[in-house]
Formats: structure tokens, sequence, C-alpha cells
């Protein structure tokens, strides 16, 4: 698969976990979970780096939806 993944959480327990889950897969290097909120997001990433994102159990948590939708355009 010619393809990369980056997971992101604010909870920096949960990215050590599961980039400790990844480590043990055959796909070493295939995705990779990072600590970010919304307002680092553009910090972390340039602009037009994913071809598509997906926000789960998230949406609920933003103070400012549109501007975090915007960024992912």
């Amino acid at each position: 698969m010619n393809c990369h993944v980056d997971g992101v959480d604010l909870d920096k327990d949960k990215v050590n976990n599961a980039n400790e889950k990844l480590k043990r897969r055959q796909t070493k290097g295939f995705a990779l979970c990072r600590t970010c909120n919304s307002h680092d997001i553009t910090k972390k990433f340039r602009e037009k780096t994913f071809d598509a994102v997906t926000i789960i159990h998230a949406l609920h948590h933003l103070a400012d939806l549109n501007a975090v939708l915007l960024k992912t355009r």
C-alpha cells in the first residue's frame, strides 16, 4: 500500500498506547499517532498534506467547528 496514516489526539497516554500497538504490527512506519489540538494543527502539518481527513468522536469538543472544518479542506 502506498499511503501513510497520521492519528491525532489530545491525550498523550492514548497516543503512546496507540504507537506501542503500531510498533508490534507488520506495517511499521505505515501509521503514526501524535498529540495535537485543533489550534496547533497548522503548525504540525503543512497545507494540503492530506488527501482525506476523518474526525471521530471529536466534533462535540470543538469550540469553533467551522474553523476546524475549514482547515481540513
